[in-house]
């Protein structure tokens, strides 16, 4: 199961590592539709870390990465932003996505 980040340990589990950051809202459609998506995508790239956060409940990261729809999805290398999408992405897409982005 993927964890959510909360507002008080949002940075320091983003701070090391490569991580995937799924910014969603429970009232959103296209957010449930990519749970699965990003559960299997979990299991496939062990060696990077993936978490979600809820931008109802968690403002502050929200604000702080510019999150102004959902979902949001924001590549994060060593606690820094190195690229993003936003919407719905194909699995394949996805994949593609992330070997590009953590060659």
């Amino acid at each position: 199961m993927i964890e959510e980040l909360i507002q008080s340990n949002f940075d320091a589990k983003i701070k090391k590592g490569n991580s995937i950051v799924d910014f969603f809202a429970e009232w959103c459609g296209p957010c449930k539709i990519m749970d699965p998506i990003f559960e299997k995508l979990d299991k496939e790239f062990p060696n990077i870390n993936f978490f979600k956060v809820n931008v109802d409940n968690n403002q502050n990261p929200a604000s702080t990465y510019d999150v102004r729809s959902i979902p949001t999805v924001i590549f994060v290398k060593d606690g820094k932003e190195i690229d993003r999408f936003l919407g719905l992405m194909r699995e394949d897409d996805f994949k593609v996505k992330i070997k590009e982005v953590f060659k």
